[in-house]
């Protein structure tokens, strides 16, 4: 019996599983096309500082690892409008934009550090928007878009900062009065995250 236990004991306390839970800060910005705002009126997108928490599985396989996570983002975009005959005039709109994801990061982990990269998965985005000028906007946000980054494990903290893209240039259309421009993004952005494991393997 006591054999039984000691050894049961000893495969949970090498499970190649990690259960934990993150959370962090997001910065990001999209580069808005121009090509078809005409020459008396401007549309910038000025990011503001988003946040993202979920919680996050990592199987290990000794320098290997692959690690599913399920995060929620909420962000915030201040879309500038000016526009106006001789003087232009200014009128900003709050875009606040929440997304579920699936961030599937596989790499190699040395002593403390990880290495990874990995597809994310688009599950949902809603859209909304504050008073202004701008009354309706349309982000195709990709299916799938690319995330890589660089981690540190601190006993059953991590610490993980990433580098987040799209494959592609994605269509986007707003409403302005009552006229619709496609203003094009091509979005890029970091995270900084902080985990902590609370069903440690190994």
């Amino acid at each position: 019996m006591v054999i039984a236990v000691c050894a049961t004991g000893t495969a949970a306390a090498f499970s190649p599983l990690d259960f934990g839970i993150k959370g962090g800060i997001n910065t990001g910005s999209f580069d808005l096309k121009r090509s078809n705002i005409p020459e008396n009126m401007r549309i910038v997108n000025d990011a503001r500082t988003g946040y993202h928490a979920g919680a996050y599985m990592r199987l290990n396989l000794l320098l290997i690892h692959v690690q599913p996570e399920l995060l929620y983002n909420w962000n915030s975009y201040d879309m500038a409008v000016w526009q106006g005959n001789g003087v232009l005039t200014e009128d900003r709109t709050r875009v606040r934009v929440g997304t579920l994801e699936l961030p599937v990061v596989a790499g190699i982990e040395f002593l403390f550090l990880r290495l990874g990269v990995g597809p994310v998965f688009n599950l949902s985005n809603a859209v909304s928007l504050g008073r202004g000028t701008v009354s309706k906007i349309e982000m195709d946000r990709p299916a799938v878009s690319f995330t890589a980054g660089v981690g540190l494990n601190l006993m059953r903290l991590s610490i993980d900062v990433r580098y987040n893209t799209h494959f592609r240039k994605t269509d986007n259309q707003v409403v302005i009065g009552s006229q619709t421009f496609n203003v094009g993004n091509n979005f890029q952005g970091w995270t900084f995250s902080l985990g902590y494991q609370l069903f440690p393997g190994r």
